[in-house]
């Protein structure tokens, strides 16, 4: 097994760590609302995560318009298949995503 990266400074965890529902539940005994919600804000901060790196990559000319759009594109296409595309919160993240990611397209 090859050991973690560690990168100079960081302060990181070097190994994944994947929450369990379980336990998450159980340790902090979430009503189904809270847990939705935590999810939510944790799905948000991703989205937010990703737009923004792929916007200091564009700034940095390491990411190129045709690379924005297949993120956009691979990002956004769980959203449109049938289960998830009626739903209108998904509904609501795909607009935004779209909106964002439009914005990606225009920064100089």
């Amino acid at each position: 097994m090859r050991a973690p990266l560690q990168l100079p400074g960081s302060t990181m965890p070097t190994t994944p760590v994947v929450p369990s529902t379980e336990a998450s539940e159980e340790k902090f005994a979430l009503t189904k609302q809270q847990f939705a919600e935590a999810q939510q804000a944790l799905d948000i901060a991703a989205l937010n995560g990703i737009v923004f790196l792929a916007e200091t990559l564009k700034k940095r000319s390491l990411l190129a318009a045709g690379e924005i759009q297949d993120l956009h594109e691979t990002m956004t296409k769980p959203l449109s298949l049938p289960q998830n595309a009626a739903n209108p919160a998904v509904q609501d993240a795909h607009h935004n995503l779209d909106l964002l990611f439009s914005g990606l397209l225009t920064v100089a």
